[in-house]
Parts: C-alpha cells; structure tokens; sequence
C-alpha cells in the first residue's frame, strides 16, 4: 500500500504528490495526461509517462465527432488506426483542411504534438495544464483518469486528508452504493428528492450538477461561476436538493447542467446523447472516507 498526504487549498481537488510530480485524481476522464520530469509510478506500477494520452484517444474523440453528421461518415475507416504523423497529413490534404475546421483542430497543435510536447498533445485531446493549475492553485504535472485509477483499490480520506493505492483489496469498514459503467468512468446510483437518479462520479471539478427538470421545485440558491477542464469558466443557476447518498441524506447544491459541459462530457467519455444527465463532484467526498475500485465497479462510503 501507498499512502500520500492531499494537498490543502487546491480549490476542494484531490491532490497528491510523487515524486517530483503534482497529481490530479480525475475519475471524470477516461485517460490519463502526464507532462511531468518522471514517470508516475503508484505500488511499483508505471502508470503514466510523457507517452500516456496517446494518439488513440485522438481517434476515438474523432469517431465521436463525426458520428453526430451522416455526411462524414465514410471518414470513420479512414481515421481508425490513423498514427499522430497520419493525421497530420490527412488534415493538411485541402479536404482535411476543411473537415479539421468542422472539428474545431488546431493543426499546428497535432504538429507539436508529433515533436513530443506533452502538453500539447494533451491540449489536442481538450485538455489544458495551464488553465487546470491556474484553476486549482497549484502546478499540475499529471492527470490521473480512470485508465490508470482502475489498477488499484483506492481509499479516500478527507477526515485524515489522504489517499491510499493498493494492488490488492484494502479493510474497509462502509456502505456500499450502487454504481453503473459509463464508458470507462464510474456512475452512481443515488436519490436525488426521494427519486433514483444515476450521476457520473467526477473528482476533476468540485461541484455537482443535475438536469433542470431534476431540480423543479428545489430551493432556488442563486448562480455561481463554475469552472471545468473541457469547458473553461461559466455561469449556472444554483439549487439546493436533497441527496441519499451512501445511505445517508444531505443538502447538495446543484449546477444546472449546462449544454456545452453535457456534450463535452459525452464526447471525453464516449457515451450515447442523453444518457449523461447529472454530475457528482468532488466536494460531495468532504469529510467523508470513500472506497473505489473502478475496476470492478465497486463504491463504498465510510462509516461514521
């Protein structure tokens, strides 16, 4: 087992350091970016080098895309398998020119991404570590999805301020919640005002959101500036709800899920439209012990 200490006043993140590495625990992306000195590398495991967000997942974002206009379609067999240098030839053709604008790509990006710019090719893929560390407060150097989370069995303590890795199954002492698999990310199944509702499990942004019409009739809270790693800054309405949530209820303050953050959202992660319809945050694990093994699909909240 691995124990490191989160790093306080990171804008209620979960935050850790290794080495000479600052990391971000995201369980709402499904790849993990590094741009750091060293590898990371958590219970004697690799788990991201300047390598890690590689092409594939360009790929994947661009099935995504195209998948949305019928008149793209043939393009799909072109772009699978397609290596960083291949899509670079194919969007500087006069055709993919066009179509690289109909994507909103920077080719100049996917350029400095073949030269071995991490952060680049991060940005490529929609995520920028410049914006993030501005964001949280401190610099990070790596981003830990779910591609990497699912190796281990993770405890986070927010009573003690850490987070535990293991390789094998860790004693714990909770209530376990009900989750679903949305793409390679982890959903749970929740009350939200007495009635069932699935919200994917996303520790990269600290607040929660639910559909509008989730919220009809919830106490009106206001608006708030929010931020998220695909969709920059912006402002929603605010609503309190009542949520069980590991066999206990609490007041959770609800984002109203805004359209840009849902298709942003439903694109990283691959899912179908309509099936992401709410969004639980990192601040709903204060004070709180949590056990995850994304893996196998396992959530379990502390007991008090």
């Amino acid at each position: 087992m691995e124990i490191y200490k989160l790093i306080d006043d990171v804008n209620g993140h979960f935050v850790f350091e290794k080495g000479q590495n600052t990391v971000l625990v995201d369980t709402g992306s499904p790849y993990s970016f590094h741009c750091g000195p060293e590898p990371l590398s958590i219970c004697y495991s690799t788990c991201v080098t300047g390598n890690s967000g590689d092409i594939s997942a360009m790929s994947q974002r661009l099935h995504n895309l195209i998948e949305k206009d019928s008149t793209l379609a043939p393009l799909r067999s072109m772009i699978d398998g397609f290596s960083l240098e291949g899509l670079i030839s194919l969007f500087q053709s006069r055709h993919g020119q066009a179509l690289a604008k109909t994507l909103r790509l920077n080719i100049d990006m996917l350029k400095a991404a073949k030269h071995g710019d991490a952060k680049m090719k991060a940005k490529v893929l929609g995520v920028d570590f410049d914006s993030i560390s501005k964001h949280v407060g401190v610099p990070i150097t790596t981003i830990l999805g779910t591609d990497s989370l699912a190796k281990y069995k993770i405890v986070i303590d927010k009573i003690r301020n850490q987070i535990m890795f293991d390789m094998e199954e860790i004693p714990f002492d909770g209530t376990t919640v009900p989750t679903e698999k949305f793409g390679n990310c982890m959903a749970l199944n929740v009350k939200l005002n007495g009635v069932p509702r699935t919200l994917l499990l996303d520790t990269g942004i600290t607040a929660s959101y639910a559909d509008m019409v989730w919220l009809d009739g919830c106490n009106d809270k206001g608006r708030r500036i929010d931020y998220h790693p695909l969709a920059d800054y912006y402002t929603v309405p605010v609503y309190r709800a009542l949520t069980e949530f590991g066999g206990r209820n609490y007041q959770v303050k609800y984002g109203v899920l805004p359209d840009l953050l849902r298709e942003k959202m439903t694109e990283a992660i691959g899912l179908k439209p309509g099936v992401l319809q709410g969004i639980l945050g990192a601040s709903i694990l204060e004070n709180r012990r949590v056990y995850m093994d994304i893996g196998s699909e396992i959530f379990s909240v502390g007991s008090f």
